[in-house]
């Protein structure tokens, strides 16, 4: 769900391969950076401020996507 609280449960089903998932707050400070290749990743949010942070998609092929993800 958006907004969300401790944790954020990312759906990768069209990302095929290794990927990197970074959480910027809006100064674009790097809060997370995770890697995964499987179709969920969970992104924990525990100690993370209330507010909007973007979180970027980048696979190993070097093509990314961008999200925004509110945190409460």
């Amino acid at each position: 769900p958006n907004p969300a609280r401790n944790k954020a449960i990312l759906q990768l089903e069209g990302y095929e391969g290794n990927y990197e998932v970074a959480m910027f707050d809006v100064t674009g400070k790097e809060i997370i950076n995770l890697k995964g290749s499987t179709e969920t990743l969970e992104l924990p949010l525990t100690g993370i401020e209330a507010g909007i942070y973007m979180v970027r998609i980048t696979t190993a092929a070097g093509n990314s996507d961008v999200l925004r993800l509110a945190v409460e």
